[in-house]
């Protein structure tokens, strides 16, 4: 699905923009802000996976106890990193 932005003047496309970075600034500090709250061994492993990696573990996980499970097995087994 691809979604067109048909835009009548560049301050249109600033407006646009800026709401977009708010969002997306919004959803990371949701995620950090549920990091620094969990467990110092929790922070430890997610610390050291790309965000996307982050992002998809907190997206889909509720319990921290699965997060540092999954967090700590894509480390070990190098699961979506590239090498």
């Amino acid at each position: 699905m691809e979604t067109i932005i048909t835009t009548h003047n560049e301050s249109e496309y600033n407006e646009i923009l800026r709401q977009a970075v708010a969002v997306i600034e919004t959803a990371r500090s949701k995620a950090a802000r549920a990091i620094v709250e969990s467990s110092p061994k929790l922070r430890h492993s997610v610390g050291v996976l790309p965000w996307w990696n982050i992002n998809k573990l907190i997206a889909k996980l509720d319990d921290d106890e699965a997060i540092l499970y999954y967090a700590e097995q894509t480390i070990a087994k190098k699961w979506g990193f590239l090498a």
